[in-house]
């Protein structure tokens, strides 16, 4: 069994309101673990930044 079956195993054991929270707290982790996505904003300013310089 892995890791996620697991995890949903036990769920079921839980009183609904207890199952909703835990999964509340998952979707907190999957935020907090989740990749950042590219900067843009560094990248436009180096393109302003060029786009003045070439004049």
């Amino acid at each position: 069994m892995n890791l996620a079956e697991t995890i949903y195993q036990h769920s079921l054991k839980l009183p609904e309101t207890a199952a909703r929270e835990a999964l509340d707290f998952i979707g907190f982790l999957e935020q907090r673990y989740a990749p950042k996505p590219a900067d843009t904003k560094q990248q436009g300013d180096t393109e302003a930044f060029l786009a003045a310089i070439a004049g």
